[in-house]
C-alpha cells in the first residue's frame, strides 16, 4: 500500500520513507480504524503521519 502511494518516487527513497514513517502509521492504525480496517484506512494513517512530520 505504501509504494502505491509513492510509486512515482524511486524504489530507494520510498524505503527510506516507508522506514521513517511505519511505526508511526500502524500505531495510527490500531489508534483510529477498526478491526476491518480498508486501504482506505491505510492511506489515510499515511497522509496523518506525513502530515505531521512536516508540520502540515
Amino acid at each position: 500500500m505504501f509504494f502505491d502511494c509513492f510509486k512515482w518516487m524511486d524504489d530507494s527513497d520510498i524505503e527510506g520513507l516507508q522506514s521513517l514513517l511505519l511505526d508511526d502509521i500502524i500505531k495510527d492504525i490500531e489508534e483510529s480504524a477498526d478491526e476491518d480496517f480498508n486501504d482506505d484506512d491505510v492511506r489515510i494513517a499515511i497522509r496523518r503521519t506525513l502530515f505531521e512530520k512536516l508540520g502540515i
